[in-house]
C-alpha cells in the first residue's frame, strides 16, 4: 500500500472528533480540558489551531498503531504457541460453517504485517516529537502566551 492510499484508508478510522470543522474542535477542547484553561480561548489563529490538531491527530494515530501492534503481536503469539500458521479445514466443515476453507494466516503475512506497524509507529512516533518541538517553539512567540 502507497502512502496515498494508506492515508485514505486510515480516513474511515478516524475519529469524528478529527474530522470536525475548527469550531466544533474547539468546543470539542473546551469540554475536554480543565474549565480554568484558557488555552482554547488562544487558538485565535490558524496556525495554532492547525498545530493543536496536528498533535491531537498524531496522538490519536499513535494510540491507533499502538493497538494494531498489539493485535497483531497476539497473532503472532497464537500462531507460535498452538502452530497454527494458515491451515485449511476440510470442504465440508467450510460448508457447514459457511466459512472459506483457510482457516488463520501464513506467518510471512503476520511478521510481514507487524513490520509494517512497526514503521508505522515509528513515523508517527517521529511526527508526534516534531509537532511537540514545533509547539515548544512557537508558544513561546504567541501572542497571548499559551503554555503547551
Amino acid at each position: 500500500m502507497d502512502h496515498s492510499s494508506e492515508e485514505s484508508y486510515m480516513q474511515q478510522f478516524k475519529p469524528r472528533y478529527l474530522r470536525v470543522s475548527d469550531k466544533i474542535f474547539k468546543r470539542v477542547l473546551s469540554n475536554t480540558i480543565d474549565q480554568d484553561n484558557n488555552m482554547v480561548k488562544n487558538l485565535d489563529t490558524k496556525e495554532k489551531l492547525e498545530l493543536v490538531r496536528q498533535v491531537t491527530e498524531a496522538t490519536n494515530n499513535l494510540y491507533y498503531f499502538d493497538l494494531q501492534r498489539q493485535l497483531w503481536q497476539e497473532y503472532y503469539d497464537i500462531g507460535m504457541k498452538e502452530n497454527v500458521w494458515g491451515q485449511k479445514i476440510s470442504k465440508s466443515a467450510a460448508q457447514q460453517h459457511r466459512t472459506c476453507r483457510a482457516s488463520g494466516l501464513p506467518q510471512s503475512i503476520v511478521e510481514q504485517r507487524q513490520q509494517t506497524i512497526a514503521r508505522q509507529l515509528q513515523h508517527v512516533t517521529n511526527e508526534l516529537k516534531n509537532c511537540t518541538i514545533k509547539l515548544n517553539n512557537d508558544a513561546q512567540h504567541w501572542q497571548p502566551p499559551m503554555d503547551p
